[in-house]
């Protein structure tokens, strides 16, 4: 998993163009995932979704409020090919039951990952 703080950069433009970067690599499969965070009206989920849609790929978008068991049913509906795209879910990022799912959802050998 790839973790990027948008705070680590100078400029505006150079934190999206190192966002895109990372988003590519997650469409291309060459990571898992990533985890970006910032303050608000930096563009984050703006260049998510248009770098994205630039290589036809819709996300799929959760938002604002997530459960554990929301998670994990979400995460067995689209568990081939699809992108998820979770944003202002801050609280819920908290819990440590959907920590869990996630770091089981995002570690493993190859393509072999078991979330239980």
């Amino acid at each position: 998993m790839i973790r990027l703080s948008l705070a680590d950069a100078t400029s505006l433009e150079r934190k999206q163009s190192t966002l895109r970067h990372y988003v590519r690599m997650v469409a291309n499969g060459q990571a898992h995932a990533l985890f970006c965070f910032g303050a608000g009206g930096g563009g984050k989920s703006t260049v998510v979704t248009e770098t994205l849609l630039e290589r036809g790929i819709q996300p799929i978008v959760l938002n604002s409020h997530l459960t554990a068991l929301g998670l994990f049913q979400t995460l067995w509906q689209y568990r081939t090919d699809e992108i998820l795209l979770i944003e202002d879910c801050e609280q819920s990022l908290a819990s440590p039951a959907v920590q869990g799912l996630l770091r089981s959802a995002l570690s493993g050998v190859g393509d072999q990952r078991t979330v239980t």
